[in-house]
């Protein structure tokens, strides 16, 4: 098995970042979407990151089974493999790289900063313990 690696243009990657919006926009079960990782670097990658908060928590098991149809609907319409996180449910690293990605779809205004608000809480409270890496 081969590894497939993307390279795309400026005008391109804005493209699919404009058709990811569209798709997660229309998704009723995803309040934020975040795209991140190396997609974002201008480089080559082989996958898109996306990271969603789901409007309403739920079941671990129903959301992962949820990302994993929508990353297939999402691969399918851009043609590039997307790799989608339900950060709900994720450790605080996690939430913390996709909200330095950039924001895709932000329905709720109040997810949006009490996401922010807990991930700079716990990176700081890291931060005095000494426990970060960055």
């Amino acid at each position: 098995m081969s590894i497939r690696w993307f390279n795309l243009e400026p005008a391109e990657r804005e493209r699919v970042e404009r058709i990811l919006a569209q798709l997660l926009t229309s998704e009723e079960k995803v309040a934020l979407a975040f795209i991140f990782g190396s997609f974002l670097g201008g480089g080559p990658f082989r996958y898109i990151d996306v990271a969603i908060w789901l409007a309403e928590e739920g079941d671990p098991v129903d959301a992962a089974l949820y990302a994993e149809k929508l990353a297939a609907r999402l691969t399918k319409a851009v043609g590039i493999p997307v790799d989608v996180a339900v950060i709900n449910f994720g450790p605080g690293w996690l939430k913390h790289r996709a909200l330095r990605g950039k924001p895709l779809v932000v329905k709720d205004e109040v997810a949006y900063a009490a996401l922010w608000a807990n991930v700079i809480d716990e990176r700081l409270g890291l931060a005095h313990h000494g426990y970060t890496q960055e």
